[in-house]
């Protein structure tokens, strides 16, 4: 059986990865000591947040790894150049293959694209 604690720590996708943004933000919220005091928040240098935490296990690399692969493809694959190199065709094998211009045969090559 696994705690709540261990639950939010390691297993709940959003608990684990807003943990890791945490960790790249400009703020740091440091807990109260006791029970009189209030917690703080303290500015800081962005990205520094990750120096302090070493990652417990392989599993939350790859999982980062993930999360910046999958961004960073979703990003590639709205700009302008990828855009106008899939459905350009500036090497012609696509036409080639498909008999016409990707432009022109949309129906057929988009759920290649997709």
């Amino acid at each position: 059986m696994v705690g709540i604690h261990a639950w939010f720590r390691h297993c709940e996708f959003f608990s684990v990865y807003l943990r890791f943004v945490a960790l790249i933000a400009p703020l740091d919220y440091q807990p109260a000591e006791t029970k009189n005091q209030r917690g703080v928040l303290v500015l800081r240098r962005p990205f520094s947040g990750l120096l302090r935490a070493r990652p417990g296990h392989m599993s939350s690399v790859i999982f980062i790894l993930a999360m910046l692969s999958t961004t960073a493809f979703d990003g590639l694959r709205a700009t302008k150049a990828w855009v106008s190199l899939f459905w350009g065709d500036p090497t012609g094998w696509v036409t080639a293959l498909a008999g016409t211009r990707p432009l022109l045969d949309i129906a057929t090559m988009r759920p290649w694209y997709i």
